[in-house]
C-alpha cells in the first residue's frame, strides 16, 4: 500500500510538471527588492566598488535590452570588464546569481518569461546604486579642448 500511494504521489507530481497554474518561486518584482537590497548593503560596506558594479550594471542591462538571456553568454560579457576588485566580484556575483537560480528553475525553452527576470535584474541593480548627484556632477572637471 505504501508503494501504490508513493507511485500515485510521483505520478501526480510528473502530471504538475510545467503546469502554469503552479506559482512562481520568485516574481521579477522580487527579485529587483532582493538586488537592489543586497547591493546598497554591499556598497555601503565597500563604497569603491560602485563602478565596478556600474560597469556590470551596464553589461547585464545591455543583455536584458536584447534577446541574449542565457548566463553563460552574460557572464562571458562580464567577464570583458576585467573587474579585478575582488569585492566588486562578489557584489556582482551575489546579484547575478539570483538570476542565474531563477534562469535554472524556469528553463531555456522560456525566453518572453526569463526576459522579465533579466529586466528585473537590471532594474535590481540600477536601483541599488547610489544616485549621481548634482554635487558629483559638479564635481567633475572637463577637460581641456584640444582644438582652438
Amino acid at each position: 500500500m505504501k508503494n501504490i500511494t508513493t507511485l500515485a504521489l510521483l505520478t501526480a507530481f510528473l502530471f504538475m510538471v510545467g503546469c502554469s497554474t503552479v506559482a512562481p518561486l520568485i516574481t521579477p518584482a522580487q527579485l529587483t527588492s532582493d538586488v537592489s537590497g543586497g547591493i546598497k548593503i554591499a556598497l555601503d560596506v565597500s563604497p569603491s566598488s560602485a563602478p565596478d558594479v556600474a560597469l556590470a550594471r551596464d553589461v547585464i542591462c545591455s543583455a536584458a535590452s536584447s534577446t541574449n538571456t542565457s548566463p553563460a553568454a552574460i557572464v562571458a560579457d562580464l567577464a570583458t570588464l576585467n573587474i579585478t576588485n575582488n569585492t566588486s566580484k562578489v557584489i556582482v556575483d551575489a546579484g547575478f546569481l539570483a538570476y542565474e537560480n531563477v534562469y535554472a528553475l524556469i528553463g531555456t525553452n522560456t525566453t518572453t518569461q526569463i526576459a522579465l527576470y533579466l529586466t528585473a535584474l537590471c532594474s535590481g541593480f540600477t536601483d541599488g546604486l547610489p544616485p549621481v548627484t548634482a554635487t558629483a556632477k559638479a564635481s567633475r572637471k572637463l577637460l581641456q579642448p584640444h582644438l582652438k
